[in-house]
């Protein structure tokens, strides 16, 4: 029963991905006798922690109306205090003692002073006596709930579908542990690796349900702050907008352009969709002219300067710890060109790769593959990875992928 309601939780928390960001994605579930009776997740950035939504929802629902009435509860968090005086009056259906009930929560209930006061106090103070934790808390500053509920008397379980909670916030980890951007690249190509012809014919390769996917990505972004990213190559042969279309947003993502070479300005306009339509560009590029730097940020696009590696390419590392330390761009949704996706391999830091594989077959060898600029011998230098999804949108399979190890290349 532990992994049914601890699922649950894992089920919760995804639904605040991307708006909790750079927060982790958390989820909770109140348990009585083997009945959830009450659930609650971490919603938005700098919003209640997924415990205090789950005691908040309690609340809501009478549950502690008992403690209420005889005035044996109160909350040090004011946003549950608030809860208590508006809800007061509701009673559930049957009288609970909190001594008796269990809470799952997917990571360790946080011990600090942050957005938000710490839910380990919030969780004593309801009064309950055994808490179920997914993952340890890898923030030093936030951890320790667990060892400050142990001190109050409450049973503290920990490693419940240990595994899984952790992939959970995979990209919290990132954040942690690298300091950089977590990257989501996503290709799209032919059956036979291909991302169009050789004669540069524009025509998309994926179908028009596949853009809406890229859209909701975009959205995404835009949600949490974050950049759509491009090589130099994409930007100056296809002219992206890389907005979000067709759909409602209350904001756009912004753009991270990857390239030595820089567009001209001509009367104010580039002739570049991104840079001319979006106020928040950045372009990572080698040129180190301050006088150009200015001109560019008078048109609202930052030229950030970037060291090169031995091969005279841009430091990727760097760029992608800029986008997140400097630009605080928790995510980079990489949608390439190829050279730009094979060293974002190269590199390790593809946290997820995401390939739109259109039924069509060019079957010429002239064609321009949907990854470019490597050369192996044999196959025990390829990358390797493992699927953990497919799904079959419109005419397209889309393959969710994430690298195994870290390959002998890179």
């Amino acid at each position: 029963m532990q992994t049914f309601f601890m699922r649950r939780a894992i089920e919760l928390a995804g639904k605040g991905r991307y708006k909790t960001a750079p927060n982790p994605c958390v989820g909770a579930v109140l348990v009585h006798k083997d009945t959830i009776i009450a659930e609650g997740y971490h919603m938005e950035y700098g919003k209640a922690h997924a415990e205090v939504e789950c005691l908040a929802n309690a609340v809501k629902k009478g549950i502690f109306f008992q403690k209420i009435k005889n005035r044996s509860l109160s909350f040090s968090n004011p946003y549950l205090q608030e809860q208590v005086l508006q809800f007061q009056h509701i009673e559930y259906e049957k009288e609970i003692n909190m001594e008796e009930c269990s809470l799952y929560v997917t990571l360790e209930p946080c011990n600090h002073f942050g957005k938000t006061p710490p839910c380990s106090q919030a969780i004593f103070e309801a009064g309950i006596k055994t808490v179920y934790v997914g993952c340890s808390d890898l923030n030093a500053n936030a951890s320790g709930g667990a060892d400050f509920l142990r001190s109050k008397g409450v049973n503290v379980v920990t490693g419940v579908c240990h595994d899984e909670c952790l992939e959970l916030i995979e990209d919290f980890i990132v954040w942690q542990k690298e300091k950089r951007s977590f990257c989501i690249l996503k290709m799209a190509c032919t059956l036979d690796g291909k991302i169009g012809p050789a004669t540069g014919h524009s025509h998309s390769v994926s179908g028009s349900e596949s853009k809406k996917v890229t859209m909701k990505m975009r959205k995404n972004m835009a949600l949490s702050h974050s950049a759509v990213m491009v090589g130099g190559n994409t930007f100056f042969e296809d002219n992206p907008k890389l907005t979000v279309r067709d759909m409602q947003t209350e904001s756009q993502p912004r753009a991270f352009i990857v390239s030595k070479r820089l567009p001209p300005l001509s009367g104010g306009k580039t002739g570049y969709f991104c840079l001319d339509q979006k106020k928040d560009t950045v372009f990572f590029t080698d040129m180190k002219n301050p006088e150009l730097v200015k001109q560019y940020a008078e048109h609202g696009i930052l030229l950030e300067c970037i060291e090169t590696s031995e091969n005279k390419s841009l430091n990727l590392k760097k760029i992608f710890e800029l986008a997140y330390q400097k630009y605080y761009s928790p995510y980079v949704f990489s949608e390439g060109g190829a050279k730009l996706a094979q060293s974002l391999l190269k590199e390790g830091l593809v946290d997820i790769l995401i390939v739109y594989i259109a039924p069509y077959v060019l079957g010429d060898d002239t064609a321009k593959n949907v990854f470019s600029g490597n050369f192996v011998q044999t196959m025990q230098e390829a990358y390797k990875f493992k699927i953990f999804k497919t799904e079959r949108i419109g005419s397209d399979l889309h393959v969710y992928l994430k690298m195994e190890k870290t390959c002998s290349q890179g």
